[in-house]
């Protein structure tokens, strides 16, 4: 597997990652695994929303810095292995799935409302380009009669 970054996160398949019985045996990730998919859902919502340009740059780095720890999670869950590391067990299991949740915890509170910012914004735009359009039809439509006169 190709290291996972910030550039190609959004394309990993957790539930392979986190549920894959051939590295894990009983010990998959079942815990961790949809709160993992929520947060690579939310870090792609985030560029979709284009924060690096809507954002100051300290909230910039407040996002970036939550994205490479999730990054960091991600490389972790990979490096894992049953059959490779004799120190794998429940305990491991359970306190990464721990470390994870206390994670998602952590980017709600920090990032809640910048993420709330952007979500108003981009209904905003939404709406802008919907007036826009109908703007458009309507002078279309006087041009028409315009022409016609």
């Amino acid at each position: 597997m190709d290291p996972i970054t910030k550039e190609n996160f959004s394309s990993v398949n957790i539930k392979s990652l986190a549920l894959d019985k051939n590295k894990f045996g009983a010990l998959t990730f079942d815990s961790a695994f949809p709160i993992l998919k929520k947060l690579q859902n939310f870090f792609v919502e985030l560029e979709d929303f284009d924060y690096k340009n809507l954002l100051t740059q300290n909230e910039i780095n407040q996002v970036e810095s939550y994205k490479t720890n999730f990054v960091n999670y991600l490389q972790r869950l990979s490096n894992f292995d049953l059959g490779k590391d004799p120190n794998f067990n429940k305990n491991v299991r359970d306190s990464f799935e721990n470390e994870i949740k206390n994670f998602n915890d952590n980017v709600a509170i920090a990032l809640r409302s910048l993420y709330s910012y952007l979500r108003q914004e981009a209904d905003i735009k939404v709406e802008m380009e919907r007036i826009f359009k109908k703007m458009l039809l309507v002078l279309k439509k006087k041009q028409r009669l315009y022409l016609m006169i």
